[in-house]
């Protein structure tokens, strides 16, 4: 190995673990779920009054900015990944590029446990969905400056700026989650129930929002 290329080897590693020290943002605050005043949601056809009766305030407007408010649970992957000459690295194995890092600007998935906030122009729509076809929503409820974490970096190349066109409801009629008795609602097989959520920007990219139906909200960015 010559000198040069002994130094560009060091130069990247050093910066690799500089890059892992940078400090993922957080909420000041945690966010108690528990104590929000929101609109519970169970049924497909009840989610699209819903959207419906807000549509006036986002639909034409611009995302300025995202926020989560609880934990993100995939914060800490980049500790496994190693990047070099535009390519990602495992144990010095070639692999797919990772969904999360700290300075990630686009083909984000965030894996999340309480309200992620859409900021447009200044109407902030708060929305929790970590169960299966189960979402509470509210607009303009949480004080994003104690307890939101602004993620808007990581969707900065694709979807920061861009004007929303729609949203659209993936519906499903299957019970493919956790039931929810305990709460006092029943499903079953043929009912009006959802899946994911789409939020459609002018340039074709969306925002989807989700969850593994049982415990995670999945907050990505879809082409």
């Amino acid at each position: 190995m010559s000198e040069k290329q002994f130094k560009e080897e060091n130069d990247s590693r050093e910066i690799s673990e500089l890059i892992k020290t940078l400090k993922v943002i957080e909420p000041i605050q945690e966010f108690k779920s528990n104590d929000w005043q929101a609109k519970q949601i169970a049924w497909a056809k009840d989610l699209e009054k819903y959207f419906d009766s807000v549509k006036d305030k986002i639909i034409g407007k611009s995302i300025d900015k995202i926020f989560y408010t609880g934990n993100l649970f995939n914060q800490h992957w980049d500790e496994f990944f190693e990047y070099h000459n535009g390519e990602w690295y495992q144990n010095n194995i070639k692999v797919d590029e990772p969904d999360y890092y700290p300075w990630k600007e686009s083909n984000t998935k965030l894996l999340l446990d309480s309200p992620v906030i859409f900021d447009f122009e200044g109407t902030k729509l708060e929305i929790d969905y970590h169960f299966g076809s189960l979402v509470k929503a509210n607009t303009n409820s949480i004080d994003v400056n104690i307890y939101g974490a602004d993620v808007s970096k990581h969707f900065k190349r694709h979807i920061i700026g861009q004007k929303l066109v729609d949203i659209q409801i993936h519906k499903r009629n299957d019970v493919y989650f956790m039931n929810f008795e305990h709460i006092g609602i029943e499903r079953n097989e043929g009912d009006d129930m959802f899946e994911e959520i789409w939020f459609i920007f002018e340039n074709g990219y969306k925002l989807e929002l989700t969850t593994n139906h049982c415990d995670y909200t999945i907050l990505c960015e879809v082409k």
